[in-house]
C-alpha cells in the first residue's frame, strides 16, 4: 500500500507541475485500483485490462523499462537521461473552450510555452519558460522554415491558409520541432492545456493563496483578464484566488514589464499551486476521482498513461526545493520590429544559450559549488577550448567552468601529464569530472587551498590539467 506522506508527496508534485508534467498521482490513483501493490517487484510487470474508468489502458502483459522501473539508478546527472516535456498553454477564450478534448484540438496560438526537464538522477525538475513574441524560425523542414512568433509554432502545425499546408506531426510536433530547432532541447512529450479546464482545477483544489508584489491593473479597455476582481484590479498583499481570478493573474501581461512580468506570476502560480496541494488532506478515494476526471479534461498529451508509473516513481523525491525556475528575459532578447511592423522579441543566442546550458546543467555539481578551471598544458591549442565545451554540453554548469589557455607554462612538476587538481574537497563535482573525461583517482592532486589559482568569484577548487596524454577519445 502507498503511505499517507508518500501520497501526499505525489499530489505536491501534480500540483507544482500542474501546467507542466503529466497525470502522475491521478494515473498513480488508477492503476493502485487495479492492483493493490503497484510495483511487485524490481520491474513493471502485470497484466490489466483494456479500460479503467475511461483511461485507456494497454491490454497486454506490460514490461516497461521507465524511469524508476527495472531498478534503474543513475550515479550522475546527464543530459541524454532527462525528460523533457513541453508545456502549450492554448489561447482559448471563455466563449471558445469548453474543456472537451475535441476543442483543443482547434487552431490556436499558444498563449503559454515552457519546457519542463526533470533530471531522474537527481530527483530535481527545472522549467524554462519563453516569452510568448519571441521570433524563432519554425521548421516544416530543412529546406521550408518560417520565421515568427514561437507562439504561432502551434497554430502553423495544424495548417492555416498563412501557413499554407499543416505539418506532418500537427500542432504539437511543430512546436516541439521549433523549441528543439531554435534551442537544441530534445523535446520527449507535450502537454496541451486548455486554461478553461485549469480554472474548474484551481476551484476543485479550493482555490491558491497569492502573494501579489504590488497592485495590478486595471487592464486596458476590451481585456477582460481581471473581470474576476473587484473594479478590475489586484490589490497588492496576499490574495486568496479562485479559479478565474488565478488564470486572469497568470495570463495579465499589460504591466510595465509585459510578457516577462507574465512569465514570473505564471512561475509564482505553480508555487502557490504546491504549497496549497501539500496542505491538503485529499486521502479520499472519491475526492481523488473528482480531481483525476478534472485533470483530464484539462490536458491532451502523447504520454501515455502506461507510461505514468514509472515517471510517477520520481514524483515522491521532488519537493519545493528541488523544483527551479528560469526564463528568456529582458536581458536575452531585443525588441525590434519586422518587415510587416509587427513588434518581436529578437533572441540574443549567445544569452540565451546561456540560460538553457544553466537549467539543464547538472543540479548536484551545481549546488556543489565548486569553480572549475580547465588550463591546457597539451601543447594543442585548441585542445582546452574542446574540453570546455565538451564539459558543458555534458552538464556542467557554465557559471562555474572557466578555461584558461597556458601551453608551455609550468602548472606543477609534472606539468605536462593529464591531472585533475583538487584545492577544496567536492565529493560528487570530482567523480563525475574524472567519469566524464576517462580518467581515474590516480590522477587526482591534492593540494593546498592558498595554491589555487584565482578565477572570476574567487579561486578554484578544482582544475582540469589538460596535458599531452589527454585521453582524446573520451571527448569524442
Amino acid at each position: 500500500m502507498i503511505s499517507t506522506s508518500v501520497l501526499k508527496r505525489l499530489l505536491a508534485v501534480l500540483a507544482c507541475l500542474l501546467f507542466a508534467l503529466f497525470s502522475a498521482w491521478p494515473a498513480l490513483v488508477v492503476y493502485t485500483r487495479v492492483d493493490g501493490v503497484l510495483f511487485p517487484g524490481s520491474e513493471l510487470s502485470f497484466r490489466i485490462p483494456g479500460n479503467v474508468g475511461g483511461v485507456e489502458i494497454i491490454p497486454d502483459d506490460i514490461v516497461e523499462t521507465l524511469p524508476g522501473v527495472e531498478g534503474q539508478q543513475f550515479q550522475f546527472s546527464d543530459p541524454a537521461n532527462r525528460i523533457n516535456i513541453l508545456v502549450l498553454g492554448l489561447d482559448t477564450r471563455p466563449e471558445d473552450a469548453t474543456g472537451e478534448s475535441a476543442q483543443l484540438t482547434e487552431s490556436k496560438l499558444t498563449d503559454t510555452m515552457f519546457v519542463v526537464s526533470v533530471d531522474p538522477a537527481s530527483k530535481t525538475s527545472s522549467i524554462i519558460s519563453f516569452p510568448r513574441d519571441l521570433y524563432v524560425e519554425i521548421p516544416f523542414s530543412e529546406t521550408r522554415i518560417l520565421e515568427d512568433r514561437i507562439n504561432v509554432a502551434y497554430e502553423c502545425g495544424v495548417g492555416p491558409p498563412s501557413c499554407r499546408e499543416p505539418y506532418v506531426d500537427g500542432g504539437p510536433g511543430l512546436a516541439m520541432a521549433t523549441v528543439e530547432w531554435n534551442f537544441d532541447i530534445n523535446i520527449d512529450h507535450y502537454v496541451i492545456i486548455d486554461w478553461e479546464g485549469f480554472k474548474d482545477l484551481i476551484n476543485t483544489l479550493g482555490g491558491v493563496d497569492i502573494d501579489v508584489p504590488e497592485e495590478l491593473g486595471p487592464p486596458p479597455a476590451g481585456n477582460d483578464v481581471f473581470d474576476a476582481f473587484d473594479d478590475k484590479i489586484v490589490p497588492g498583499g496576499l490574495q486568496h484566488m479562485n479559479g478565474d481570478q488565478a488564470l486572469g493573474y497568470s495570463r495579465y501581461r499589460n504591466g510595465p514589464d509585459g510578457d516577462f512580468g507574465r512569465i514570473r506570476r505564471q512561475q509564482q502560480m505553480m508555487f502557490a499551486v504546491l504549497d496549497k496541494a501539500v496542505g491538503l488532506q485529499i486521502l479520499n478515494p472519491a475526492r481523488l476521482q473528482d480531481l483525476w476526471g478534472q485533470y483530464r479534461r484539462t490536458v491532451i498529451t502523447d504520454i501515455r498513461d502506461v507510461q505514468v508509473p514509472g515517471l510517477s516513481l520520481l514524483a515522491p523525491d521532488i519537493g519545493n526545493d528541488d523544483i527551479f525556475t528560469f526564463a528568456i528575459t529582458q536581458d536575452d532578447i531585443r525588441e525590434t520590429l519586422t518587415r510587416q511592423g509587427a513588434e518581436v522579441l529578437l533572441p540574443i543566442h549567445e544569452n540565451v544559450n546561456l540560460v538553457i546550458a544553466e537549467a539543464l546543467a547538472d543540479p548536484q555539481v551545481r549546488r556543489e559549488g565548486s569553480r572549475i578551471l580547465v588550463r591546457n598544458a597539451s601543447g594543442d591549442p585548441v585542445l582546452g577550448a574542446r574540453v570546455y565545451e565538451y564539459l558543458v554540453d555534458q552538464g556542467v554548469p557554465i557559471g562555474q567552468l572557466f578555461l584558461e589557455e597556458t601551453a608551455g607554462v609550468e602548472v606543477s612538476a609534472s606539468s605536462t601529464l593529464t591531472a585533475i587538481q583538487q584545492f577544496r574537497p567536492a565529493e560528487y563535482t570530482l567523480e563525475r569530472l574524472l567519469n566524464l573525461l576517462g580518467l581515474n583517482e590516480t590522477t587526482v592532486q591534492q593540494l593546498a587551498e592558498a595554491e589555487a589559482p584565482r578565477v572570476e568569484g574567487g579561486r578554484a577548487q578544482l582544475v582540469i590539467v589538460v596535458g599531452e596524454d589527454f585521453p582524446i577519445d573520451a571527448i569524442q
